[in-house]
């Protein structure tokens, strides 16, 4: 039997009984996936809202679909938000895809002092439209009715001065006053609305200076064990621990 597809509507697509696609899911429906009126697929909202829903007309490129039936599907209980430093290439978008199957809140693009990928002239807003579009690609793919918010890229000043927002700040490092990732995560009682940062520095790690000011600010030094990860690989493994210890 084939998969029902799954499409993304913003919440003020919804109506009462009805949801309107934008143009651009419309077009993808559509024209991409060959959905045709009297279809059902699934709608979310990014907020845990989800609903089957049949298409009932296309307007002026626009989908309309009547709800059949709604749900508020739960999430994690702790809000994770992934700060990661932008790593070279496209490193970036595997860690968008993955930290969105791993169900975080928020993702806060940084570049720090080692960062190597600096976006400029424009090419940040470019480079954030992607990873919101990826996020998104990811988040109807793996099944959620969550989608991350995607930062703006931002620097490391600016995200220090943020992060009183945040219950707990975790911070991936290789000193030896680092405690491990296991012991740091079954220290916090995973309440419903807790807002926890897991930081992953660039390649060649955060400067003493950017650690130090973490740590100042009520950062943990936490460990992810004896070897040196590459960058994708400790956000995924921090962010994969995380996900496994908060849920139900």
């Amino acid at each position: 039997m084939a998969s029902i597809h799954r499409t993304y509507v913003h919440p003020q697509g919804w109506l009462t009984d009805q949801i309107k696609a934008d143009r651009s899911e419309s077009n993808h429906l559509i024209n991409v996936l060959r959905v045709k009126t009297g279809d059902v697929v699934i709608a979310f909202d990014g907020e845990g809202r989800q609903a089957h829903a049949r298409v009932s007309s296309v307007d002026d490129g626009i989908a309309v679909l009547n709800i059949q039936d709604e749900a508020v599907l739960p999430g994690l209980p702790v809000r994770i938000t992934l700060v990661q430093a932008i790593p070279k290439g496209s490193k970036m978008d595997l860690i968008i895809e993955k930290a969105t199957e791993l169900g975080v809140s928020e993702i806060w693009p940084v570049i720090t002092a080692r960062t190597i990928s600096r976006p400029h002239d424009g090419k940040d807003k470019t480079k954030c439209e992607r990873w919101r579009k990826i996020a998104q690609s990811a988040s109807k793919q793996c099944g959620t009715a969550y989608l991350p918010v995607v930062k703006d890229i931002m620097g490391f000043k600016e995200a220090m001065g943020c992060l009183a927002v945040f219950d707990k700040v975790l911070v991936g490092s290789l000193s030896a006053n680092a405690i491990s990732l296991k012991q740091v995560l079954r220290s916090i009682t995973p309440v419903d609305a807790l807002r926890v940062a897991m930081v992953i520095g660039p390649e060649g790690d955060l400067t003493p200076d950017e650690l130090d000011v973490m740590v100042k600010l009520g950062a943990v030094e936490t460990s992810f064990g004896d070897l040196v990860l590459r960058v994708e690989t400790a956000a995924i493994y921090a962010l994969s621990i995380m996900a496994y210890e908060f849920s139900g």
